[in-house]
């Protein structure tokens, strides 16, 4: 009996090779189909629950000077603002919001924290600033988040509540009971 020895120049070699590149191929490109699903789905979702608008901010507000940021806002919603004064000397800013047409309706001085919930009673941009001006030397890092809540159809508040009915004791009665049983 004659032995045969696979080498690189072997018919034999080069099927198993390429079978196996080959199949490689294919899981390669299963795992590519799968990857490229896995992203749409995602990318999709998110699309779908809508984009957050709540956002959070860590500045440097520089000695004798303010900043302002603007946040847009529907009638009747909710938007909280949140804030903190996380470095520099005395660690206190003052804070003001306004309303779009200019009407100031927090006005804190000299804190270092604060949380505030304000409820648009008109649409538009809203004011939010941060004055070092009392500060002549000392710079302030301050972080600031904003979270919207009540736009794109939240508003609605017991009203969105009417059709649907509570389901009757009995159906909770027995599941309390088949509970108890087990």
């Amino acid at each position: 009996m004659q032995r045969r020895w696979l080498n690189l120049d072997s018919p034999v070699f080069m099927n198993i090779f390429t079978m196996d590149l080959l199949q490689r191929k294919d899981r390669c490109r299963e795992r590519l189909l799968v990857l490229t699903l896995i992203f749409g789905w995602c990318l999709g979702s998110v699309r779908c629950f809508g984009q957050s608008l709540d956002s959070e901010l860590t500045f440097l507000l520089p000695a004798g000077r303010s900043e302002c940021f603007y946040q847009t806002a529907l009638k009747n919603g909710s938007m909280e603002v949140e804030y903190q004064v996380i470095a520099g000397a005395g660690m206190d800013v003052d804070f003001i919001i306004f309303t779009p047409e200019n009407i100031a309706v927090v006005i804190e001085s000299r804190r270092s924290d604060g949380v505030h919930v304000v409820e648009p009673t008109e649409a538009g941009d809203y004011q939010i600033c941060f004055d070092n001006g009392f500060s002549r030397f000392s710079e302030k890092t301050v972080f600031f988040e904003i979270i919207i809540e009540g736009q794109g159809g939240d508003v609605g508040g017991d009203d969105e509540w009417t059709g649907l009915e509570e389901p009757d004791g009995s159906l909770l009665e027995y599941k309390l009971d088949d509970i108890r049983v087990r």
